[in-house]
């Protein structure tokens, strides 16, 4: 199987249609956040409150030390009707992920391992080989996938984003802060190479007051256009004391193409050994 089909899969495990929803500006300097857990702003000018806000938000989606999920992604639109697959997933820190496929057959043995954004490795069905991804290759859409690799290392938003705009304090009836964030391209007073940066220059963003989580995104290209938008539902405690979003809807803007997640699975704060994110893991035997 080519390695663009495996891309593509691979960064459909992530865990996203609609237009900016604007107010009069006397409307909007007269909100106020509504008494909730995420009472963080105070004004609709706050930049820095609403930081802190989706830094917490940032900290409640990954509250472990490492995590494993089993996860079935489904796909539909276009040439998918209902093509679904199985798969493992392994987080470590902030920017560790590893995946190992199961189902369908054709895939068994699939894997990729990201230990950073400009270090992702892959491994074919069937194959001893495993093969670095290029940073090209990570940006692509692969075979109608609503994801592309650079995708699975977007674990922390406030890591590779600023809070640019505060668009709405009482979004959805008053439960979510909606925000737009830009991309970063200096961190540590270095400006970043090109294949550490995300390829969407923009996200809108919900964030959920009662809650704490992030449970919608919009995304953007550079010249403004909206690619896709991701949705978070049916939160549930899997049994590890936390919240985690059960079914991710990523929707192409475009084409309508749908690709969902469901995570069946949970464990939290396990035996992970560091050798889970190397490129030797990838070749061990199912």
């Amino acid at each position: 199987m080519h390695l663009n089909k495996f891309a593509f899969v691979l960064a459909s495990l992530l865990f996203v249609s609609g237009a900016v929803v604007t107010t009069s500006a006397q409307d909007v300097a007269a909100q106020e956040v509504a008494p909730a857990n995420g009472n963080y702003i105070k004004d609709i000018n706050d930049i820095a409150g609403a930081t802190e806000m989706l830094k917490k938000v940032d900290q409640n989606h990954n509250p472990f030390k490492n995590q494993w999920i089993k996860t079935k992604m489904v796909l539909n639109g276009g040439v998918h009707k209902d093509v679904t697959y199985l798969f493992d997933t392994y987080t470590k820190g902030t920017n560790r992920r590893s995946v190992r496929f199961f189902e369908p057959a054709e895939m068994r043995g699939m894997g990729v391992v990201t230990k950073g954004r400009s270090e992702v490795y892959a491994r074919l069905a069937g194959a001893e080989k495993v093969r670095r991804v290029g940073a090209h290759a990570k940006r692509q859409s692969f075979y109608g996938s609503d994801w592309s690799m650079d995708d699975m290392s977007m674990i922390y938003m406030a890591e590779d984003y600023d809070v640019v705009k505060i668009l709405d304090l009482n979004a959805d009836n008053g439960t979510h802060v909606k925000l737009e964030l830009k991309l970063k391209t200096v961190k540590d007073g270095k400006e970043l190479a090109s294949e550490d940066l995300l390829p969407y220059t923009k996200v809108i963003i919900k964030l959920d007051k009662k809650l704490m989580f992030m449970d919608y995104i919009e995304y953007y290209d550079e010249s403004g256009k909206h690619l896709k938008t991701q949705e978070r539902m049916d939160a549930k405690d899997l049994g590890n004391g936390h919240l985690i979003y059960t079914h991710v809807k990523v929707t192409d803007t475009d084409t309508k193409h749908i690709t969902e997640n469901f995570v069946l699975e949970e464990k939290c704060d396990i035996d992970m050994p560091d050798d889970t994110f190397t490129k030797r893991w990838l070749t061990r035997s199912l």
